[in-house]
């Protein structure tokens, strides 16, 4: 296609507005294997196969939060957040709950911010640990794991005051 400033360019159904005359320049990302990449613009469509034999080779994730460990009053509502490579698919675990992640931010690179959210079950008599967060992300069938903040529900009478950390105690 010859690029046109009067009309919008669309590759994959993404809108990138007026590109200029002419040639234009626009990165696509590429996922291991068969991808298929069609371009429209002005009523005018291409379509390209392209074939990715090289192996994503980085980190899946680069920082998962929370990454501490946290002490939360029972029935909180969580928010999970990891960044993540652009193309994987992630699940937040904690103990036996396993939560799928959504992307909620453009890529920056190659990396993408994914997030989700977990209602924590409630409290008993005494504090206890669900374990860690866990996420786990897949890349093109391969699946790693990585290790966030552990998750201790206050007992009862140890509950935090609302956006505090600190432990109040009875009177």
């Amino acid at each position: 296609i010859n690029c046109s400033d009067r009309y919008s360019l669309y590759i994959n159904d993404y809108n990138y507005g007026s590109v200029g005359k002419n040639a234009c320049d626009i990165e696509v990302n590429l996922r291991h294997g068969k991808n298929v990449i069609k371009i429209y613009q002005n009523g005018k469509t291409i379509e390209h196969t392209v074939i990715c034999t090289k192996e994503f080779t980085g980190d899946y994730v680069t920082f998962i939060s929370p990454d501490e460990n946290m002490f939360y009053n029972g029935g909180t509502v969580l928010d999970i957040t990891a960044g993540a490579y652009y193309g994987a698919e992630l699940y937040a675990v904690i103990g036996d709950k396993k939560i799928k992640m959504k992307s909620i931010q453009d890529s920056y690179g190659d990396y993408t911010v994914f997030s989700c959210s977990y209602k924590l079950p409630k409290g008993r008599e005494v504090s206890h640990s669900i374990g860690n967060v866990i996420i786990e992300a897949t890349v093109n069938g391969n699946t790693r794991t990585y290790t966030g903040g552990s998750i201790t529900i206050n007992g009862k009478g140890q509950e935090t005051t609302q956006n505090s950390q600190q432990v109040v105690l009875p009177q």
